[in-house]
């Protein structure tokens, strides 16, 4: 079989395989999804441009048929304005990519690099107050150990703002826990690792799991933290596994306690999100935040710049009401300039 254009095929592979793990150090769920991507073009020029795979090739990565692959992600596959965004940005990336290898590509990344973004509208921050914390933390049976190893995990996860992949990579080598200073090491994207401090309460809490779970006389560096049974060994638990019992908790928190107002869906990336709202809430600066929760660009820490209703409940209550009746207040209406500045004009 004669393949159109085997650079095509080789220059995917190699973006994959080479480019991305070992020059780029991109982790492997950073791969995956620009493999994804890249599956999902193929397939597109399948179905839609009627072209077989070794037909395919780099005459096929223009303006045009990249701009019909977006529409085709948000219309047959309903793809949202952030994911035809993620899809697009891996375009470019393999494009920039190809324009490395051959000058005779640089015209088609420059003009993929006109299609413009989608418009996103403002991410709302989905969290949840310390009282729908507490109660989702009280509704594990922890005389049983699956339901104590559940409240430190979720105990856990809130107190460092850890990814759940983060969490469920842990391992006990990570753990920094016989000191003055109980201290996590937590491996995130890219590979980067941070050490988090941990509240006494939580250290007090892992202790006393690592030792119902993990007896000293057994203990590896490599064992996972978290773990559960399969054929009898213990395998690091899956997403699936947390979000199952996350979202259990939640839901029967919301029934024994309809007055707080708990969600209809707690999942686990919310206990990331409420821990960074309320130290936001208590005046830490976002540069903190950001270091604190392993953000690359301080950017990526700006979505909990907006305040909810709460943060502005108290600000408002700190601040006085203009009150004509108010005796404190003592403006004088017959002057012009009192007037101008009451209204924000200059004077």
């Amino acid at each position: 079989m004669n393949i159109k254009d085997p650079t095509f095929f080789e220059a995917i592979r190699d973006f994959i395989n080479i480019y991305l793990p070992k020059q780029r150090l991109c982790s492997p769920c950073t791969v995956k999804s620009y493999d994804l991507t890249l599956n999902l073009f193929l397939l597109f020029l399948k179905q839609k441009k009627k072209l077989r795979y070794k037909d395919m090739s780099f005459e096929n990565l223009n303006y045009q048929t990249v701009c019909g692959f977006l529409d085709w992600l948000n219309i047959e596959r309903n793809c949202g304005a952030n994911t035809q965004n993620h899809h697009l940005m891996v375009i470019r990336s393999f494009s920039k990519y190809a324009s490395i290898l051959s000058v005779s590509y640089i015209s088609a990344e420059m003009e993929i690099e006109k299609i413009h973004r989608k418009k996103v509208p403002p991410k709302i921050v989905r969290h949840f107050s310390l009282r729908i914390l507490k109660a989702i933390l009280a509704e594990p049976d922890k005389t049983k150990s699956n339901g104590y190893r559940d409240c430190v995990f979720m105990s856990l996860m809130y107190d460092s703002a850890a990814r759940c992949q983060e969490m469920l990579d842990l391992q006990i080598e990570n753990l920094r826990l016989n000191c003055n200073s109980p201290v996590i090491y937590i491996t995130g994207k890219g590979g980067k690792t941070r050490p988090i401090p941990l509240m006494p309460k939580t250290a007090l809490l892992l202790k006393t799991y690592l030792t119902r779970c993990h007896p000293v006389e057994n203990r590896k560096d490599n064992d996972f933290v978290f773990f559960t049974i399969r054929s009898k060994e213990r395998v690091r638990m899956s997403e699936s596994n947390v979000g199952a019992f996350v979202k259990r908790y939640g839901q029967q928190a919301k029934q024994n306690h309809p007055e707080l107002n708990i969600p209809d869906i707690i999942y686990p990336h919310m206990f990331r999100h409420s821990r960074a709202m309320h130290i936001y809430a208590d005046g830490i600066h976002l540069h903190y935040i950001s270091e604190f929760l392993g953000h690359e660009h301080l950017s990526s820490t700006q979505i909990y710049a907006h305040s909810d209703s709460e943060m502005k409940r108290a600000m408002l209550a700190k601040v006085r009401r203009l009150d004509p009746d108010d005796g404190d207040l003592s403006f004088d209406l017959n002057d012009d300039q009192t007037i101008k500045k009451l209204y924000g004009l200059r004077y």
